[in-house]
């Protein structure tokens, strides 16, 4: 066998040994990570929970509660969500909905479909504790050490949470029910969540808190010359603390010692301070908050400008600077070898640690732990360059003795530094240590950044020849801000962030700009997607792989992949298969689809050319067109196969059940079910008609700009990549009239509040007369039925009606629960019913028009419309905020009333008022005023306006009475008001 000389440099808190022997189980179905939703038919903001439902499909007690929610640079909403199982936190799982304008963009997933697993602890969270103390091994721990005086470091305690920790590559491989430790132990210095298996008492895994920046150099003098800062005078001596920049910069020194308890303010007696290591580090903070600030809008490392805290001078000879979670600490080196740890870049670099933390909060291991160290590279090299006015590329170089340099990494050769920059190409680290490589593998994207802002050209790892035009550091940066802060997340993995990395340069510089060229091809230098506008070549029948092995065939691995990932043919070689001997593979039957093929030697030299002279080939009817051999641990190639008889000829089936909703006298939704394809269908080309009027990769349209009162047939036709189009499937529809013939429109007030106290038949109603058509009502079942009753109407000159309703609906059930009926002058007919699962599902607001024909209904004189919600098992809920009743020819009808009953109950809403309800809103729904009327306002009375989420977005006096809402987003909000010592909350409409 090959000795393996190659040593790995760790420095600091070394990571423990992977847990071994995990159970296998086969992992469900993957939740697919970024979304980006079709805009032809877009989803308001407002509805995001029923959207989440419908598109990710979680399945049982997997449920999703909001967390929290922030609006970017640009005006776009991004609303996070915490997954739970049966109650408890996921660990890591969260989703991002992403809105502009209102409406829902994309969705930045990283949750999973957990099943069948037991949430009943079988361990103690005693034992779990000392299971997770026993795996640190820390003489003492931060808890034991009483409290932090002023150094802000709040008494640390190690109370469990019982959480579900899924499974996710690199840190379990099943899904477990955890304890979860924050473990801050000071002898030695360590900080991260320990989880520990609640069911075995085993560690399962450790997610480090305290992110080192390695220090291969050597000490000397600090590092730029005399700088300017801002200080403080205590009355007294001038002390290194702050408040310009955010909430401050605190610079403390350590005097050697471990227990942030007895660090010291660093003081002098004038403005001019000599404390060299101090003001280093003092000003590299303040840069580091002036550049997160000026250039990418961030206030401190959490966003809320978070006070930064260094201490300097750790321990003695400590060749270290970490992020604990909290604050930063600089060890002074050890004086001969390496100096003071506070260099720019380093600085920079260990607080965007902090950055990570609040936004993507990469997970330290593996990819997502390469990420997050490659993002404070990122950061850190900004920082230097916005500082400065240069940057070197090189990380932690002026910490060498002397000034004679000893960087840690190259972003412009990460090769020369034993880190690759190509993925899974030379220098790839595949083992456990280091976190699983979180500081070798960061070379990938280190490399990436350089490209994307210098530009340059060459061939890969893979043998890929590439060219990147630079965009400069500003714009590259701000492309890697966004996408760790809005597309990426805890587990996220190099796809992931070539992914969110292209989104964001759309979203920051527009679809096919040189910005997003650029970063697409950046990628595609360091092995991960393909070049801008390009994809893979495609072949026909079967592939034959070709393998003549070098002196060591026992290294030697490959699989076949699918484009879902899955593994369709892999083989791995013994010491049974001789020195340069020759296997060959043929696959037959591929079915169309692209493929990666990616083979691997263990040793992480290749096949050739140090021990023998091994190759391989991939080869089709064409002939070879895919070989290799020196491609260190790893090299892939990506392919296509394509359907026989010249290219693809097969058309997509025809799309079946077209069908319209939400017929208005101007617009109407089309829906439809996918069609198939042999090898994929491309999108769908909607006809009005004949004509065609637009195309959408998904399956429904939103069609704007119709005639009232006019017949429309609308086609749908499925095409594929190599323009193949089926027929048509359609649907005819005819819409309404214009809103001059409007029948009657009533508002209901959205405050209900529940039973009022008595029988079980009784309802809550609260109205006003003050203004026209404004009343309050619930639907819900109980001992009886229940009905809105709206109106009487002469309609024997329209050939039909629209019954236009805006509605909440919760906990409804899969029986028919809720119906739309007309009274035709003898008996009330059901003209459409619902029921959770069918026509909607529950938690969600939802619009609908039914039509009402009147060959089918006879119309005649005296006619009615009600809604009925009947009596069932549960308690099911209907709030309807809105109803108009819309004539589709004729005259319009005009002095109709509109009254609402109740069986058994109040006859007529009209004259029924709570006196206690002494807080309405109106008109709801709304487009451009809002009142609000309170029965006794007090002096000093507020209003604030909030967001379906939370989110303030408006506040006043209550005493003016009117808000203006023209510039809102359409959705749903709510208007809060404090008057004296009460608080009350509604909820209106902008439409």
């Amino acid at each position: 066998m090959k000795v393996n000389y190659q040593s790995v440099l760790c420095s600091g808190v070394f990571l423990l040994a992977g847990i071994q022997g995990f159970a296998q189980e086969k992992p469900p179905r993957p939740v697919e990570k970024l979304i980006v939703l079709d805009q032809t038919n877009a989803k308001s903001l407002a509805i995001a929970p029923s959207v989440l439902e419908e598109r990710l499909d979680l399945g049982k007690h997997n449920k999703l509660s909001f967390q929290s929610e922030k609006m970017d640079e640009l005006g776009h909403i991004h609303v996070k969500y915490q997954q739970t199982y049966k109650g408890l936190e996921v660990a890591y799982a969260t989703t991002q909905v992403n809105a502009v304008d209102g409406n829902i963009q994309s969705l930045n997933n990283n949750l999973f479909r957990i099943k069948d697993l037991d949430v009943a602890p079988q361990v103690s969270e005693s034992q779990a504790l000392q299971n997770a103390r026993n795996f640190v091994g820390a003489n003492a721990y931060l808890a034991t050490e009483g409290h932090n005086h002023d150094h802000h470091v709040h008494d640390h305690q190690e109370a469990a949470k019982l959480c579900v920790l899924p499974s996710m590559k690199g840190v379990s491989d099943k899904n477990r029910l955890v304890y979860r430790f924050d473990i801050y132990a000071t002898d030695p210095v360590y900080r991260a969540d320990v989880f520990v298996d609640a069911h075995s008492g085993e560690v399962v895994f450790e997610n480090k808190r305290i992110h080192h920046a390695d220090v291969p150099a050597s000490g000397g003098s600090l590092y730029n010359g005399t700088v300017n800062f801002t200080a403080d005078n205590a009355s007294g001596p001038y002390r290194l603390r702050q408040t310009a920049d955010g909430n401050g910069i605190q610079t403390y020194d350590m005097n050697n010692g471990t227990n942030y308890n007895n660090a010291s303010d660093i003081t002098s007696g004038s403005t001019s301070f000599n404390h060299a290591t101090g003001v280093q580090a003092h000003w590299g903070a303040e840069q580091t908050h002036k550049y997160f600030m000026s250039q990418l809008g961030r206030n401190s490392y959490d966003g809320n400008g978070a006070v930064i805290r260094s201490y300097v001078s750790y321990s003695s000879n400590y060749n270290n600077a970490f992020w604990d979670g909290s604050r930063m600490t600089y060890g002074d080196g050890d004086g001969v070898n390496y100096g003071p740890l506070v260099a720019l870049d380093i600085v920079g670099h260990e607080i965007a640690h902090g950055v990570t933390e609040y936004s993507a909060n990469l997970v330290y291991s593996y990819e997502s732990g390469a990420l997050n160290e490659s993002f404070s590279d990122i950061f850190g090299e900004s920082i230097e360059k916005y500082s400065t006015g240069t940057n070197d590329w090189l990380m932690g170089d002026e910490i060498g003795s002397g000034g004679s340099g000893g960087a840690l990494r190259s972003m412009s050769n990460p090769n020369a530094f034993g880190d690759p920059d190509t993925y899974h190409g030379t220098n790839w680290y595949f083992g456990s240590g280091d976190n699983g490589g979180v500081h070798y593998n960061s070379g990938v994207q280190n490399f990436w950044f350089y490209l994307l802002t210098t530009g340059g050209s060459g061939t890969n790892d893979n043998g890929d020849a590439y060219s990147v035009t630079g965009i400069g550091i500003d714009k590259a940066a701000a492309i890697a801000y966004r996408n760790l802060t809005v597309y990426l997340n805890a587990n996220s993995q190099y796809a992931d962030a070539r992914t969110g990395a292209i989104q964001a340069a759309v979203d920051l510089y527009g679809a096919g700009s040189p910005e997003e060229i650029a970063t697409t091809n950046a990628w595609h230098a360091v092995g991960v997607g393909f070049a801008y506008g390009s994809g893979p070549t495609c072949y026909q029948g079967d592939i034959t792989l070709s393998i003549t092995f070098d002196n060591y065939p026992e290294e030697t691995a490959w699989t076949l992949k699918n484009s879902a990932g899955t593994t369709v043919a892999s083989a791995s070689y013994s010491t049974a298969n001789p020195d340069g001997s020759t296997v060959n593979e043929t696959f037959t039957g591929l079915a169309p689809d692209d493929y990666t093929f990616t083979i691997t030697d263990a040793y992480g030299d290749g096949i050739c050319c140090s021990y023998g002279n091994g190759s391989y080939s991939l080869s089709s009817s064409s002939g070879v067109f895919a070989s290799g051999g020196s491609f260190g641990s790893s090299e892939s190639k990506v392919f296509c196969i394509e359907a026989a008889g010249g290219g693809d000829t097969e058309a997509p089936s025809v799309p079946t059940g077209v069908a319209h909703s939400n017929v208005t006298s101007n617009s109407a939704t089309v829906t439809w079910n996918a069609s198939t394809d042999n090898v994929g269908v491309t999108g769908y080309e909607i006809f009005n008609g004949t004509t065609s009027i637009g195309t959408t990769t998904g399956t429904s349209a939103n069609i704007t700009g119709l005639s009232a009162s006019t017949q429309y047939t609308i086609n749908i036709q499925a095409y594929d990549a190599a323009g193949n189009q089926s027929a048509s499937g359609s649907t005819t529809f005819t819409t309404g009239s214009s809103s001059s013939n409007v029948l009657s429109q009533a508002y209901f007030e959205s405050g209900w509040d529940g039973w009022v106290d008595g029988g079980s038949d009784s309802y809550r109603y609260a109205g006003s007369r003050s203004y026209e058509g404004s009343y309050s009502i619930q639907l819900r079942d109980n001992t009886s039925s229940s009905t809105m009753t709206l109106g009487s109407f002469n309609l024997s000159s329209y050939t039909s009606v629209d019954v236009e309703f805006y509605f909440y609906a919760y906990s409804m059930e899969t029986g028919e629960d809720f119906w739309l009926q007309f009274y035709d002058g003898s008996s009330w007919v059901t003209v459409a019913a619902w029921a959770a699962g069918t026509s909607f599902n529950n938690n969600g607001f939802y619009t609908t028009t039914v039509n009402i024909p009147a060959a089918s209904y006879n119309f005649g004189s005296n006619n009615q419309f009600r809604f009925r919600c009947d009596a069932s098992t549960n308690s099911d809920y209907i709030y309807i905020d809105a109803v108009t009743i819309t004539a589709n020819s004729g005259a319009p009808f005009a002095g109709v009333g509109v009254q609402t009953t109740h069986l058994g109950d109040v006859t007529e809403l009209e004259t029924v008022r709570i006196e206690t309800d002494d807080f309405l809103i109106y008109p709801n729904p709304a487009s451009a005023m809002v009142n609000i009327e309170l029965g006794e306002i007090e002096e000093g009375a507020t209003y604030r306006v909030l967001t379906i989420s939370g989110q303030e977005i408006a506040r006043g006096s209550a005493l003016d009475g009117n808000i203006n809402i023209e510039g809102y987003a359409k959705g749903v909000y709510l208007i809060e008001v404090q008057n004296g010592d009460e608080l009350m909350t509604k909820r209106f409409t902008k439409f």
